[in-house]
């Protein structure tokens, strides 16, 4: 496959966004850079989203379109990976949008520094377009060499220290990668119905191949938060899955040969995963959220890994949190649920 030169391959997985995909690439029309394409990858949607998307590759010559059975969005990304031309690529979701100069800005500063990825922060708005949170980081980081990227950047991927909020976001919006690594290495998304968060998984594998990386406090891609996404609906596989991806990034600090204070970032990130697997009990009736929670205290891998945990270094709600944990306060936890105070 012939690689353009400083063209920015944009790949965006689609399923029933047919709301928000015009306003998606409306933001990527009105880049400040233009050397880019827009793969639109169809994901079985069953709305009008295939019809937008087939509009949109007739209206503009740099968007194309696949389609595809229903399989998730980390496949879909792989599909868009094996006919993307660009020397970078970066992943937008179809329900998001971007400012108008983060593609010059990532591009900017990954040449510049001659790094092989640059990681930006992001804007959460609710669908009012109101923000919500946004995540920024103050100044340029640069993790100049693998080991520092192995030993200051990866561990704060895991997530925050017990003391501070210092994590790097878990997700690929507003990076820019480079192509030769993500082809020389066979770099692919896994399934996100098999894993809780096939970004993250991607996103240490790219950096295991990495040389030098980059932060910057980019904030121009918007999240929108939608409570009816994949990502805010009620999975019953939730749990088992963050059970899953616990393990799995345990078997990363050991292959990295990481200390301990990684592993503190990430039991941190994982009791912040159980929050959002008792929160979203708030969908069952009382009795079934009650059993589902039962099951989730009485977890073996859960009780060890909370057992050991410095909780006294934490704010005042997760502390207390955990220690409802700790001692399976079942009912208080699913009355602190259904009160939406979870």
């Amino acid at each position: 496959m012939i690689i353009i030169e400083k063209m920015i391959s944009i790949i965006i997985p689609v399923y029933n966004t047919e709301k928000y995909i015009n306003e998606c690439v409306t933001s990527i029309l009105k880049q400040s850079y233009k050397d880019y394409e827009i793969i639109l990858v169809d994901d079985g949607s069953t709305d009008n989203s295939p019809d937008i998307c087939n509009h949109l590759a007739k209206q503009y010559d740099c968007v194309k379109v696949i389609h595809k059975k229903n399989e998730g969005a980390g496949i879909a990304r792989n599909r868009g990976l094996s006919i993307a031309k660009g020397k970078y690529v970066t992943f937008i979701d179809s329900d998001d949008y971007i400012g108008s100069e983060m593609l010059e800005s990532l591009l900017k500063n990954i040449e510049e520094r001659n790094s092989d990825l640059c990681i930006g922060g992001t804007v959460s708005i609710n669908l009012n377009k109101q923000i919500i949170h946004t995540e920024k980081y103050s100044t340029l980081q640069i993790y100049k060499n693998k080991d520092e990227i192995v030993n200051n950047l990866i561990p704060r991927i895991f997530g925050s220290s017990p003391k501070k909020h210092d994590a790097i976001k878990i997700g690929n919006c507003n990076n820019l990668f480079k192509m030769d690594i993500i082809r020389r290495n066979d770099l692919a998304f896994e399934s996100e119905r098999k894993v809780l968060s096939e970004d993250l998984i991607w996103l240490i594998n790219y950096l295991m191949c990495a040389k030098k990386a980059i932060v910057i406090n980019s904030t121009e891609y918007y999240v929108r938060v939608n409570q009816t996404s994949m990502t805010h609906r009620y999975n019953p596989e939730r749990f088992k899955l963050t059970i899953i991806q616990y393990e799995r990034m345990e078997d990363y600090i050991k292959l990295l040969e990481l200390d301990d204070k990684t592993i503190y970032r990430l039991k941190k990130q994982f009791f912040i995963n159980i929050r959002e697997c008792i929160k979203q009990e708030n969908n069952c009736n009382f009795l079934n959220a009650y059993s589902h929670i039962k099951k989730m205290v009485n977890n073996e891998k859960l009780l060890f890994i909370i057992s050991d945990y410095p909780i006294n270094q934490l704010g005042y709600k997760q502390k207390i949190f955990l220690k409802l944990l700790r001692k399976k306060r079942k009912i208080i936890l699913c009355l602190l649920t259904k009160l939406k105070i979870i």
